[in-house]
């Protein structure tokens, strides 16, 4: 045990370990990354947040990680925060059969429709945390199913769903845009002065 204890004091270990500075430069320079992360799995400002501090907080006291992996490291703290306090709001939430929009209101209209952001913010909690590993992140079915603890088909059927739910909220938000250029187009001459 002495032996262990004073190897991690050695300078090897430190040239090969992300220490808890490191961590810490790496939340800060990048937060609005892993922000925007948190937030696309949660749809939620408060538990973006505190997975950011979560987050930080389990890579500060993590065992030791290479350096060169502590930026993936955090990105996967953060994707497991998320998902624990998605399941935490679940199961205070399940009282009702229905799963509610946990889309922030105060900050929904701010979304810029063209982002594509608002429209995966409305996906229903394990569609979004899929599209979002999936798509955004890359990681496999089988790395989400064992993120998620879902089956692998449940993940593959979540993804379909979240792919079909963006392309049809895409197609209707397209169409939208269409019927209005042709009110505006069908617009009396003087309409606009």
């Amino acid at each position: 045990m002495t032996a262990c204890l004073d190897w991690l004091q050695t300078d090897t270990y430190r040239e090969r370990y992300a220490s808890t500075e490191e961590f810490q430069q790496l939340f800060h320079s990048d937060r609005e990354g892993l922000f925007h992360l948190a937030y696309a799995l949660t749809a939620d400002t408060a538990l973006a947040q505190e997975c950011l501090v979560c987050g930080l907080e389990d890579c500060k006291n993590a065992n030791s990680v290479f350096r060169e992996w502590a930026a993936k490291w955090a990105r996967r703290v953060i994707i497991r925060t998320a998902i624990r306090l998605l399941r935490q709001a679940a199961r205070s939430e399940n009282a009702t059969d229905e799963q509610e929009s946990l889309v922030d209101s105060s900050i929904a209209h701010l979304l810029n429709d063209s982002s594509g952001l608002d429209r995966i913010l409305r996906l229903p909690d394990l569609e979004r945390v899929v599209y979002v590993l999936s798509v955004v992140e890359q990681y496999s079915s089988k790395e989400i199913a064992l993120l998620v603890g879902r089956s692998l088909e449940e993940i593959r059927e979540a993804r379909v769903r979240a792919v079909q739910q963006m392309a049809d909220s895409e197609t209707a938000a397209n169409s939208t845009d269409a019927r209005a250029l042709d009110r505006f187009a069908e617009a009396p001459a003087g309409f606009l002065y």
